[in-house]
C-alpha cells in the first residue's frame, strides 16, 4: 500500500497483516480494535493518535515515527519503540499507556532509529 495523509480520521477493526505500509502519515486519528501482524512501515508517521483495543505484533520499521500517542488495552509484541523515536528524539513516542499487555518490547536508544530491524527468523 502506498502512502498518504489522515488527519483526525477514525479507523475500526482494520487488520494488515504479513504486508508493507509505505508513507503514511495519522496525525490526531483514533484506531479501535485494529491489527497490525508482521507488517513493515517504511516512511509512515503516527503523531497524536490514540489506539484501544489493539494489537500489534512483530512490526519492521524502517525511517518511521510514533509521536504522543496514547495506547489503552493494547496487545504489544516485539515493539522496538527506540526505532520509532521522532527525529531530533526531542518528542516521546509515548504520552500515556493504560492496560496494556506487552511482551519482547524494547526502549533502548542503543539502535538507530533509521536502521532497518533486524530480519526475522
Amino acid at each position: 500500500m502506498n502512502g498518504r495523509r489522515f488527519e483526525g480520521g477514525t479507523f475500526e477493526g482494520i487488520v494488515k497483516k504479513d504486508c508493507t505500509l509505505e508513507g503514511y502519515t495519522f496525525c490526531d486519528c483514533t484506531f479501535s480494535g485494529c491489527v497490525l501482524e508482521n507488517v513493515r512501515l517504511v516512511r509512515c508517521a503516527f503523531s497524536g493518535c490514540r489506539f484501544t483495543g489493539c494489537r500489534v505484533s512483530e512490526p519492521e520499521t524502517l525511517h518511521s515515527t510514533v509521536s504522543l500517542a496514547v495506547l489503552t488495552d493494547c496487545a504489544l509484541v516485539g515493539v522496538d519503540w527506540a526505532r520509532l523515536l521522532p527525529a531530533g528524539m526531542f518528542a516521546e513516542p509515548l504520552e500515556a499507556m493504560k492496560g496494556c499487555r506487552l511482551k519482547y518490547n524494547g526502549f533502548s536508544k542503543s539502535t538507530s532509529a533509521n536502521s532497518p530491524s533486524p530480519a526475522r527468523t
